[in-house]
C-alpha cells in the first residue's frame, strides 16, 4: 500500500540503503527487511538508533499522505535524534537539508554534536 512504500522509500533514504521494505500493520507496528536478508525483523529487535529512524520515516510518511507529498507543511523537529549516533545523525542531517527544500523545518537541539555536524 501507499503508506508502506512512502515508509519504505524515506526509511531507505535515512538509513543508507541498509533497509528496503518496511511493512506497517494497522497498529502502527513496523517491520524491517535489511537488504539481501529476505527477512522481515520487527523494528523492536532492532537497536534504539534504527527504531527512532523507522519511526521518523513513520511520521514524515503520513504527513505526505495527510498533507500531500507535494505541498508545503511545517516540520517541528525537537531533538529528534539525540539517540543517533554520529553517523545516523549526519545521515539523517543531510536527509533533512535535502528535504528542507521542499517543506519549512524548524529544528531544536541543545545538542552541540548535532549543531555542529548540521554545519559541516
Amino acid at each position: 500500500n501507499e503508506l508502506n512504500s512512502r515508509v519504505s522509500e524515506l526509511f531507505a533514504r535515512i538509513t543508507g540503503e541498509k533497509y528496503g521494505d518496511v511493512l506497517v500493520s494497522k497498529s502502527l507496528g513496523l517491520s524491517a527487511e535489511e537488504k539481501g536478508s529476505f527477512a522481515l525483523k520487527s523494528i523492536e529487535n532492532l537497536s534504539a538508533g534504527t527504531k527512532d529512524q523507522s519511526y521518523f520515516s513513520l511520521r514524515l510518511a503520513l504527513c505526505d499522505l495527510i498533507f500531500g507529498e507535494d505541498e508545503t507543511y511545517p516540520i517541528f523537529l525537537d531533538d529528534s535524534f539525540e539517540r543517533y549516533d554520529d553517523f545516523r545523525a549526519k545521515r539523517a542531517l543531510e536527509f533533512l537539508k535535502e528535504f528542507s527544500k521542499k517543506k519549512q523545518v524548524l529544528f531544536f537541539t541543545c545538542h552541540k554534536n548535532l549543531t555542529d555536524l548540521l554545519n559541516d
